[in-house]
C-alpha cells in the first residue's frame, strides 16, 4: 500500500489506525478541512498555521537554527555551561559574566 516497513505488527496496526492510509473516507475530508483553515503559512518552509501567534513562534525557531545551523547547543566559553537557546545563552552572560554581575 504505502510502501514503509515496520519492525513489528503493533508499528504497522498503530500505522494503519492513525496514518492516512487507515482513515475512513469522513476523517481524511475532515482533516484536509482542517488543513485548508489554516491560513498563515511559512514563507521559509511553507507549513501552515491556524493562527499568526503560531506562525510567528514557529519563524522563531527557523531563526534559531539560523544562528545555529547545526542545532547544536550554545556552550559558554568562560565557564564551559551549555544551553539549549541562543536566549538562555545571553541571560547567563548577562547575570553572571557581565561587568555588572
Amino acid at each position: 500500500e504505502c510502501g514503509r516497513s515496520f519492525r513489528s505488527l503493533t508499528g504497522l496496526g498503530a500505522h494503519q489506525r492513525f496514518g492516512s492510509h487507515g482513515r475512513p473516507p469522513e476523517a481524511k475530508a475532515k482533516a484536509k478541512a482542517k488543513e485548508e483553515k489554516k491560513g498563515f503559512e511559512c514563507p521559509e518552509c511553507g507549513r501552515a498555521f491556524l493562527s499568526a501567534a503560531a506562525l510567528a513562534a514557529h519563524q522563531r525557531w527557523h531563526a534559531r537554527r539560523a544562528l545555529n545551523p547545526q542545532g547544536r547547543p550554545f556552550p559558554c566559553e568562560q565557564c564551559g555551561k551549555v544551553f539549549t537557546s541562543l536566549t538562555f545563552y545571553h541571560k547567563h552572560q548577562r547575570s553572571v559574566h557581565s561587568e555588572e554581575a
